[in-house]
């Protein structure tokens, strides 16, 4: 599997170099990737066709070009497509897609980020937190929030492996080690 994730990482970087680094093109790219995904998970055959050995590349390729007249994708991303048929890898699409985003999203500074709070927050609450984490973390964010009561208060956000824990919950916890370590004194 790690194998699988450094190629993957190889064909989205080689990808990002061909699309370059601006945002329309970026998402646009992004767009046409995830498009491409659901296609391909989806049909049955379509896998079956590019992953069978007994079905020439000529047939193939003619079928990839079918498609990318179909979807009306960028010749880019369907040349990449192409390429990973070629070589009997387009069962990886879906991970060079994820690989794809990571390094657009370093490179153009932004991260997506999940925020757990013990209740509900209301738009202005939602707004002006993104703020703050966009202006500490100098990063544009992507949110999604989730709400779990165990926290008793407060709110954790979780940006590229990365937690901060803004909760009641962990304050607690961070009190009763500083107590049990006094009691063991």
């Amino acid at each position: 599997m790690k194998g699988e994730v450094v190629v993957a990482k190889r064909y989205a970087e080689s990808l990002h170099e061909a699309i370059g680094s601006k945002l329309k093109d970026v998402d646009s790219a992004l767009t046409d990737l995830v498009d491409l995904c659901a296609v391909w998970n989806e049909s049955d055959d379509l896998r079956y066709a590019l992953e069978n050995p007994l079905v020439s590349e000529v047939d193939k390729l003619a079928i990839l070009d079918a498609l990318h007249k179909k979807m009306k994708i960028s010749k880019k991303v369907g040349n990449l497509f192409k390429l990973l048929a070629k070589g009997g890898r387009a069962g990886l699409l879906s991970k060079v897609a994820r690989e794809y985003e990571l390094v657009s999203d370093e490179v153009l500074g932004r991260a997506h980020a999940k925020v757990v709070s013990a209740k509900d927050l209301s738009d202005s609450d939602k707004t002006k937190l993104a703020k703050n984490l966009e202006k500490g973390l100098g990063l544009s964010l992507e949110l999604s929030y989730e709400t779990n009561s165990a926290l008793l208060g407060g709110y954790t956000v979780e940006v590229s492996g990365k937690i901060f824990d803004f909760s009641v919950k962990s304050q607690l916890d961070g009190l009763q080690d500083i107590i049990t370590t006094m009691r063991v004194r």
